[in-house]
């Protein structure tokens, strides 16, 4: 296992390349023109299992009785079962993935597209009976999964953070399963075995959504872009049933095709669902109970206010995603954008009966794509361009409800919110600096309290006390976080180059009363979510008359110490 990492990306394909051609070669190749059936059983612990889903991507058939399957295979595909609840699939037993899928490709992929990661070795015809094998597993209604969004290393020390930052924050946490939402690595398949064995630590079955970074750069076009994912993980978009609620891994990636003249050849790509999907999609939920919970897991975002080119992102086919997803309980998730964010979808106009559908973005476990400073274990602290720390998430469903909470990987950097002060932004929003715990009477009339609430939304509501005065709600306001501005001002030599504080939905602003008393006053702040998950948190200032030797943490930008509660 560890001397396979330690291969050139080069060297990796040249080793698929030779093991393929040691393969028998068959006349069934890849992209077969007349149709083929694949047929085979799914058995659980020995016995046909009847009722069963089986795919080819977009058709769906039910086992019989005896389950058995026949399904169309039409040139490449990969056959897959949709786990249902109650039933486990095979774990990879060094890394966990799931497989549940058979890849069908003859031919294999075409050497002399000359990948970068390795491809899939010719498959040859279909067997006789391509089987899929489950076993009974007791799965309770009420359980939390782990969502990982864009771990995202270009190298192996970046790797190491993983190692050193993500999995002891993790912990003994207990999930059923886990899901990564794509850019599993930064554009470098070599690191793909070390990255799963680490996540297999976790000892949860894992599943895996492809991202923009997971292509084959080198390939000419969409088709053959994703062989090594697919290798690697099986199919890009999939189902599986768990504790009765249905999830759904969705691929809304679209290539281009490879550019000579750009690093690794990387090609533009745009974000879309294509047909196939929306049919599986409608195909899976014909076989679904309509009070059953779906989760669409996903990279991009169906929504979203920006991506990291500063582009506003808006799925062409989310319309007509939310139209066959209808009027079922339905939540969505994704990464990408390394910000925290929570978008209301409104149907198109021909529903307008129907109720905004909740796409939470997720902060990112590589957070500002790895930038530092450096804690004391020497991993990154890596805060998103919005504030947000980087972190994970635990999705916790009970039934056909369903909430997330947000985990900072590093635990210093609080549960749920931080809060600064900050002299005023200007008329355009640009944040200014950052002010420390001891304020002056000069500083209090351009001092505003500023609090990030990482999972806010629209639907979040904040409330501020100081001194046992009565609360008051804070104002949402969209700026960039002065935390984090400062943070990339004063580290500048280990962020990366286009890391930039950007503007943010979930700050909220309220002014430091100007009529304190001289002295030490407690701020506190509360937050309800929509789904009523609440965050508490303190911080203590002082006010002086005059700045004086106590309060020369004003002067060199220290923001207040944060109980997070």
């Amino acid at each position: 296992m560890m001397n396979s990492i330690t291969l050139t990306r080069r060297e990796m394909l040249q080793c698929s390349v030779a093991a393929a051609l040691t393969l028998p070669a068959s006349g069934a190749g890849a992209g077969q023109s007349s149709p083929v059936t694949a047929t085979g059983v799914v058995r659980a612990d020995g016995a046909g299992l009847g009722g069963v889903l089986v795919t080819n991507g977009r058709d769906i058939v039910s086992t019989d009785e005896d389950g058995r399957y026949a399904i169309s295979c039409n040139g490449d595909a990969i056959i897959s079962v949709i786990k249902p609840t109650g039933y486990a699939v095979p774990l990879d037993p060094e890394t966990n993935l799931a497989r549940f899928y058979r890849i069908h490709q003859p031919l294999g992929t075409p050497p002399e597209l000359d990948l970068s990661g390795p491809g899939i070795a010719p498959t040859g015809p279909l067997p006789e009976s391509l089987d899929f094998h489950l076993t009974r597993a007791d799965e309770p209604t009420r359980f939390d999964a782990i969502l990982l969004a864009d771990p995202q290393p270009e190298t192996h020390a970046e790797v190491n953070f993983i190692r050193d930052g993500l999995l002891p924050a993790i912990g003994a946490t207990k999930a059923a399963f886990g899901i990564t939402l794509g850019d599993i690595t930064g554009d470098n398949h070599a690191l793909y075995p070390r990255i799963n064995a680490l996540i297999g630590q976790i000892g949860a079955p894992w599943y895996s959504a492809i991202g923009n970074h997971d292509l084959n750069y080198e390939a000419p076009d969409d088709r053959y872009a994703r062989e090594t994912f697919k290798r690697t993980f099986g199919p890009t978009h999939y189902a599986f049933e768990y504790g009765g609620a249905l999830f759904i891994v969705l691929d809304n990636i679209v290539y281009h095709g490879a550019d000579p003249a750009q690093p690794e050849q990387m090609g533009d790509y745009h974000d879309a669902l294509d047909s196939i999907q929306l049919q599986f999609v409608a195909n899976v939920l014909k076989h679904t109970p309509a009070d059953q919970l779906v989760v669409l897991s996903m990279h991009i975002p169906l929504k979203s206010r920006r991506d990291s080119s500063g582009r506003h992102i808006a799925i062409a086919d989310t319309a007509e995603l939310l139209r066959i997803i209808g009027d079922r309980r339905c939540v969505s998730y994704s990464g990408h954008t390394h910000m925290s964010e929570t978008r209301y979808i409104l149907p198109d106009a021909d529903a307008p009966e129907r109720s905004a559908h909740r796409h939470q973005v997720l902060a990112t476990v590589c957070g500002s794509w790895w930038s530092g400073p450096f804690d004391e274990r020497g991993v990154a602290l890596a805060d998103c361009c919005d504030g947000s720390p980087a972190g994970y998430y635990i999705l916790s469903v009970d039934g056909a409800r369903c909430a997330t909470q947000f985990r900072p990987t590093h635990g210093a950097r609080g549960r749920g919110l931080r809060i600064v002060l900050s002299e005023r932004a200007n008329e355009v929003g640009e944040a200014r600096r950052l002010l420390g715990p001891a304020l002056t009477r000069e500083q209090i009339p351009h001092a505003d309290i500023i609090v990030n609430i990482f999972e806010g939304g629209p639907r979040t509501s904040v409330s501020c006390s100081i001194s046992n005065r009565p609360p008051f709600a804070m104002r949402q306001k969209s700026q960039p976080d002065p935390f984090v501005a400062a943070e990339y001002r004063r580290n500048g030599d280990v962020i990366k180059p286009w890391v930039k504080a950007v503007n943010t939905g979930h700050l909220w602003v309220a002014p430091m009363p100007t009529d304190l008393a001289d002295g030490v006053h407690r701020i506190d702040v509360a937050s309800v979510s929509d789904s009523g998950a609440t965050h508490h948190a303190s911080v203590i200032v002082e006010i002086v008359a005059e700045r004086s030797a106590f309060a020369l943490s004003s002067a060199v930008g220290l923001s207040p110490a944060v109980v997070s509660h």
